[in-house]
């Protein structure tokens, strides 16, 4: 999860009835990621360890990708890219568009379209003798309708950015240090730019113009992941500080920093 965790807050994290992560858009998810949704999906067979794929869904929704994963003597490598151009009217896409303009309604349902594209990719590397490893990930996505959207009045049209974009990374070490089953120590790091979006900030609870134009989310963190290989469990221990602000139309206001700790077990079957 490139978000850190970010999704973890959607249950009380507030400030003036924004979520945290309402700042990475509504859905919690970063640009370059997307959600489950309805459509067709052709992977093609594996060819010296690329693999690609092709979505079709919605109405509509096109998305494309390409894998790879390979070894290089002691080096383990993973990595990914995909693009995808989204304009379902319906705001249930695989990912999530911000801006809309009113049409007819006998053209979109609500009378309203979506017009987005995006592009995301990671990458990761192991040496696999130290188990020291690196991921990095970042994403972008352009709304084109961002600024003609009917919900933001038109100071906030003048005003608006089209882009949302972020990039994390992640260095750690995995290694077999006790007969449990693997330990994972890992850092990590994650910013956020955020572009406009049709969501109010408002803590006063006056302002007229209190649409998000731009948000930054940076996020420092930590933990450990024990694996206990009897029981196919993961237990796991995570830190995480974050920092932010939110500009609108009035004021750029920063948020208070929050410090998040996690902890819990995966079991896998």
């Amino acid at each position: 999860d490139s978000g850190l965790g970010l999704r973890t807050l959607n249950n009380g994290v507030r400030n003036g009835g924004t979520q945290w992560r309402n700042l990475i858009r509504g859905g919690g998810d970063q640009p370059g990621e997307g959600r489950r949704s309805n459509m067709v999906k052709y992977d093609t067979p594996e060819l010296m360890g690329f693999t690609a794929t092709v979505n079709f869904g919605e109405d509509d929704l096109v998305e494309g990708g390409l894998r790879y994963k390979g070894e290089f003597g002691d080096f383990k490598m993973a990595a990914a890219i995909a693009y995808g151009q989204s304009t379902d009217g319906t705001g249930e896409t695989g990912f999530q568009c911000l801006g809309n303009a009113a049409i007819s309604p006998a053209l979109a349902p609500g009378g309203s379209d979506r017009d987005c594209e995006q592009l995301g990719g990671s990458f990761s590397v192991m040496h696999s003798p130290s188990g020291v490893y690196v991921n990095f990930g970042a994403g972008y996505m352009e709304d084109n309708l961002i600024g003609v959207d009917p919900g933001l009045n038109a100071a906030e049209r003048a005003a608006s950015d089209d882009r949302s974009s972020f990039y994390a990374g992640e260095v750690g070490i995995e290694q077999k240090f006790n007969e449990l089953g693997k330990t994972t120590f890992f850092l990590q790091y994650y910013k956020n730019e955020g572009g406009t979006q049709d969501s109010n900030f408002d803590p006063a609870g006056v302002s007229p113009s209190n649409d998000i134009l731009g948000s930054e989310i940076e996020a420092f963190g930590g933990g450990i992941v024990q694996g206990i290989d009897a029981a196919a469990m993961h237990v796991y221990l995570t830190y995480r500080h974050l920092e932010g602000d939110v500009t609108t139309l009035e004021a750029q206001t920063d948020l208070d920093d929050l410090d998040v700790v996690m902890g819990g077990a995966i079991i896998r079957f």
